[in-house]
């Protein structure tokens, strides 16, 4: 899948076609979860810029994030923001973010309302509110169909916070999502705000998942952004 989103990227003129750095390696899943409890990142600090992030939301809910770039970059990154499935987490994209992080890119992996670490966010709260005013999504991943608007507004403030970040550009965004993530990036193209977003990649979208129907999106898109 690294190679196939690579192509995605130089073909919507995000990044160069040239090989990736000797420092864009695959990284080992096993070396990456050690690194990742020693010292808080799983990507290698001798060339790498990697914090955890948080994205505020409409509501005051809060996202966990990763965002990685290369070091020593003096011109203007593209973005790139990696959406997981239900019930996984933006660990999943560790190797796929070291990767774009090496072609150059500006990479924020995240973990979605309800998943990975955003949960566990200082001053989220509990989302089961009795009168259905909050999403009910459960710390186990689960997602309903009247979460999806709510994550989709939390993707528009993670879009808002990448493309005002100062090293990157933009106006050179992109959204991957795999799964029920791809759903999201799909639904997301067709919204009035993703403007600045160029490229959209879905890796095997379930298109008709929880009330979200990504196919209806796809003809509302505009022409060559969605692979």
């Amino acid at each position: 899948m690294t190679v196939a989103l690579a192509r995605a990227l130089v073909a919507a003129g995000l990044i160069a076609a040239a090989a990736p750095p000797a420092s864009c390696r695959p990284v080992n899943p096993r070396k990456a979860a050690i690194e990742r409890a020693s010292s808080g990142s799983p990507y290698p600090s001798r060339a790498f810029d990697a914090e955890i992030v948080t994205i505020e939301c409409d509501d005051g809910y809060r996202l966990a994030g990763d965002y990685v770039k290369r070091r020593r970059q003096s011109a203007k990154l593209p973005g790139v923001i990696l959406l997981h499935d239900v019930g996984g987490s933006r660990s999943r994209w560790f190797p796929i973010a070291l990767h774009l992080a090496g072609r150059g890119c500006a990479v924020l992996a995240l973990d979605l309302r309800g998943h990975g670490e955003s949960p566990t966010q200082v001053g989220n709260v509990d989302l089961h509110s009795a009168d259905g005013s909050a999403p009910r999504l459960s710390s186990t991943g689960t997602v309903e169909p009247r979460d999806v608007r709510v994550m989709l507004d939390d993707l528009r403030n993670a879009v808002s916070y990448l493309a005002i970040k100062g090293e990157v550009d933009g106006g050179r965004l992109a959204i991957v999502g795999a799964g029920f993530g791809g759903d999201l990036a799909l639904a997301a193209a067709a919204e009035p705000w993703s403007e600045a977003v160029r490229c959209i990649v879905a890796v095997s979208p379930s298109l008709e998942d929880r009330g979200l129907d990504a196919v209806a999106e796809v003809p509302r898109i505009g022409k060559g952004r969605a692979l």
